[in-house]
């Protein structure tokens, strides 16, 4: 029986763009999301090129990680950075190695692109080759003339690349070799003994040396890099070219390799799958806390620090978020302290440019500013009425809506709302503070909807009491303390921590499934 068939999904390339292609995936969300979807449909390598936040070509590695990050939050596909002439400067082109992927693209010649050069001289390539072996990092060979199957094999006599080696061979780039099955049949011939290999055929030759590929052994890689469009000019997606392709492997009697034989086949070393390794990980992401300087926005603050994020802490008592900083800092956590009134539009504007001017961006924003006046109806004022609806609501609002910016723009974004037990029961001497936060959660269940198509998550935590210096004096009155532990199925009062956990779990890739929802965290209080 033949051996199994590879498919390679090469999601975006550098060239492609939505004007080209409408279904071609530009972000990194938007690069993972396709990739996995071509994973559930078979195919076990990802060839993976980055795009700036303008869509442009980058080798930036950190963006990279994050499609990395991304992907392996979703499967165990093997995970295939490129290094192509069109990443970037030659300098730049080989730091994405640095992240160990076990496998990166190495173009053993230069050619001639359309309308320029792939450019890789030799120095390059022994420089790209020997960083690939230190960091255990299997090349394809990627091969756009027969000299450059003799480039590779210097490569190999030179102790720079080691056996099994595997081979790309790219057909139909204009410039370069054209996708004959004649071309095809040479380079096949001059290929070392005991090696693998793809084919990559590029626009319209793709079907025709797609099946001959698959009849003589080799295996595939398709995507909206290598094809735009199928007949009569139709954008194609790069899930159609993956069914394309196992549907041509079944009619050929070409089993299918999932990631684990593909990896059998390549030579590479068996993976230990850990899927959600990095699941609750904040590293690189930029998180605002309002009410920073409060008893949960405090823990809040250095929760999200301790998983990785830069943490941005705002709110109106500057003298206490400056301990706060200081805190944060003495423990090794960079962290920016910002004085805001959140129901004011230029003072939340204001701060957000600061971030902005910092960062570069907003990643995730906890509006945990709040207060409670605890007061019979008939006794509340009309001004304390006000403050505590536009320091829990109107703040809400505001820094949603003027920090949330950066999240649209960049088509990502995790926002957690502070609500309570109050959004969903009634408390005597709690009027304005449940109507608040009745109103945050709606108002969260709103802009989830509306902002879904952005990425950006929008979701609420909605903590019972909790004990901190703020709830204290409260609790100790008037046997306060007992009646409310009474009151809540676990028999105790939450604690920060409670509060973090859940924080931290709406602010990670853990949920980004997940929003319009609050997560209450109330010991079963609201359960019944």
């Amino acid at each position: 029986m033949a051996e199994k068939t590879i498919i390679t999904i090469a999601p975006t390339g550098n060239v492609p763009t939505r004007k080209l292609n409408p279904h071609t995936p530009v972000t990194p969300e938007e690069i993972a999301r396709d990739i996995y979807r071509c994973y559930l449909e078979g195919a076990a390598i990802a060839h993976i090129h980055a795009r700036d936040g303008e869509g442009r070509p980058t080798a930036d590695p950190a963006v990279f990680k994050e499609i990395i990050d991304r992907v392996r939050d979703r499967c165990d596909i093997i995970i295939q950075l490129s290094t192509g002439a069109r990443g970037g400067d030659m300098e730049k082109r080989g730091e994405c190695i640095a992240l160990a992927p076990e496998m990166a693209s190495l173009t053993t010649g230069s050619s001639n692109f359309p309308a320029g050069v792939n450019y890789n001289p030799p120095d390059l390539i022994e420089s790209l080759a020997r960083r690939m072996l230190e960091l255990g990092v299997k090349p394809e060979l990627e091969i756009f003339d027969l000299s450059m199957i003799d480039s590779a094999i210097k490569l190999l006599k030179k102790g720079l690349i080691v056996e099994p080696l595997h081979f790309n061979l790219v057909l139909n780039v204009p410039g370069s070799l054209k996708g004959t099955p004649a071309n095809l049949f040479t380079l096949k011939e001059r290929l070392p003994v005991h090696c693998t290999w793809t084919v990559s055929a590029i626009g319209k030759s793709h079907k025709k040396l797609t099946a001959l590929a698959l009849i003589l052994g080799g295996h595939v890689r398709v995507g909206i890099e290598d094809v735009l469009q199928l007949e009569q000019n139709r954008p194609v997606s790069n899930l159609e070219l993956v069914r394309n392709v196992k549907a041509a492997a079944k009619m050929l009697d070409r089993e299918i390799a999932g990631p684990a034989e593909a990896r059998a086949i390549l030579g590479l070393a068996k993976r230990r799958v850990k899927m959600f390794e990095n699941i609750f990980d904040l590293n690189g992401r930029v998180a605002v806390v309002t009410g920073g300087a409060g008893g949960l926005g405090r823990e809040v603050a250095l929760g999200l620090a301790e998983f990785g994020a830069e943490v941005v802490i705002a709110d109106r008592n500057l003298e206490v978020l400056k301990e706060v900083e200081g805190r944060l800092n003495d423990l090794g956590y960079g962290a920016q302290a910002l004085e805001v009134d959140v129901t004011d539009q230029k003072s939340v504007s204001g701060a957000a440019d600061k971030v902005l001017d910092r960062h570069g961006k907003i990643d995730i924003l906890v509006n945990a500013a709040g207060i409670n006046i605890r007061r019979p109806v008939s006794e509340v004022t009309e001004s304390e009425w006000d403050k505590t609806v536009n320091i829990n609501l109107k703040g809400t609002y505001l820094c949603c809506k003027i920090m949330g910016k950066s999240m649209v723009s960049q088509n990502r974004g995790k926002i957690v709302n502070f609500g309570s037990v109050s959004s969903l029961l009634g408390h005597p001497e709690h009027s304005a503070y449940a109507a608040s936060k009745g109103g945050v959660l709606l108002f969260t269940k709103v802009l989830a909807m509306e902002w879904a198509r952005n990425n950006i998550n929008v979701n609420a935590v909605g903590p019972a009491y909790i004990e901190t210096a703020l709830t204290r004096d409260y609790l100790a009155r008037d046997g306060n303390y007992e009646k409310i532990v009474k009151s809540i199925p676990m028999g105790r009062l939450g604690s920060p921590t409670d509060v973090v956990g859940a924080v931290i779990y709406l602010s990670s890739g853990a949920s980004d499934f997940v929003t319009g929802t609050i997560l209450m965290v109330d010991g079963g209080r609201t359960a019944d």
